[in-house]
């Protein structure tokens, strides 16, 4: 059923807020909500984000130079705290190495050529809706140590996982306030009647609840979701079988150069370079197939990127 039809079914009817297009409208409309979220989930002062600013490709077009191209979301002050926000509404291990590669990224484009770091607290907040299978509540993955020493170097990236569907099971969850109970309600809510309810008084959660409430009533965006969905579900459809084929091809690739390479360094040693090489090949042949797929399905050079792992420049040479 598309959103259009629940919602002339049931008028009662919310978008969930994590969809794509939902989650930066609501961040761009209340970034106080965002930097209260972030200031629970990290441990800092709220006062310590005030002045904070949001870059990314697809908010408005202030602060251009600022831009950051390798996340949809990022919450700055500018040379001492990065917040990158990621809502991850289906379950992908590639899409968790992804936002990985992202925190990386953001790093790097932060720190300057020279003999130490800067100190820069950078942060990847992820608010995943399906249970990842090393997901706990709320975890940090990995730290960058010196060789030598083995500390803790400055302007290590921390991510942090929030596993809503853990959540979902139990809401009653002692470990967070109840201002995060209630926020990650308004994430999973598709109802405008319990959205209300969630908000109460507070005058931050009840800014998401009367925005997704107008978000969910506008016709456009309704039609703009089931379009995107619709994409999407030919676009898998397509990778499906963009994956068989290069699969196959891939193999058939590797079994060559396995002989080729067999005959002059020895039979056993060409087997395991064709089957390495046979899997490369075939990796970037599904992901050229994929492009060329959402290409003709009309999404961005930055979003198939994200999908494909091929570069933007790699992308538009497929145009």
């Amino acid at each position: 059923m598309t959103h259009q039809e629940r919602k002339a079914k049931n008028p009662d009817y919310q978008i969930c807020a994590l969809k794509d297009s939902a989650f930066k409208g609501l961040a761009k409309n209340n970034k106080k909500f965002f930097e209260k979220l972030a200031a629970n989930l990290i441990g800092i002062d709220y006062r310590t984000l005030k002045g904070s600013l949001f870059v990314d490709t697809e908010l408005n077009g202030t602060n251009k130079d600022d831009k950051i191209m390798v996340a949809d979301l990022v919450l700055c002050i500018p040379n001492v705290l990065v917040i990158n926000f990621e809502a991850n509404t289906y379950e992908s291990n590639s899409l968790d190495l992804k936002n990985t590669y992202y925190t990386y990224k953001l790093t790097l484009h932060y720190q300057e050529p020279g003999e130490t770091y800067k100190n820069i607290n950078i942060y990847q907040i992820n608010f995943d809706l399906k249970h990842l299978k090393f997901n706990k509540n709320i975890i940090n993955r990995f730290v960058t140590i010196d060789p030598v020493t083995h500390e803790e170097l400055p302007g290590t990236p921390k991510i942090i996982h929030v596993d809503l569907e853990n959540y979902k099971k139990n809401p009653y969850n002692e470990d967070i306030s109840d201002w995060l109970k209630r926020a990650f309600g308004l994430f999973l809510s598709t109802s405008i009647e319990e959205s209300k309810k969630l908000a109460g008084n507070d005058q931050d959660l009840k800014g998401v609840a009367d925005f997704m409430k107008q978000f969910s009533s506008n016709i456009d965006n309704l039609k703009y979701l089931d379009e995107q969905e619709a994409l999407m579900k030919a676009f898998r459809t397509d990778a499906k079988i963009a994956e068989e084929k290069a699969a196959k091809a891939g193999l058939e690739k590797g079994e060559q150069i396995g002989l080729e390479k067999g005959e002059q360094i020895g039979l056993e040693k060409g087997e395991q370079i064709g089957l390495e090489k046979g899997e490369k090949n075939g990796e970037k042949k599904k992901a050229i197939e994929i492009a060329k797929n959402a290409i003709d399905h009309g999404l961005k050079n930055e979003d198939i990127s994200k999908i494909t792992g091929l570069s933007v420049k790699e992308i538009e040479n497929l145009r």
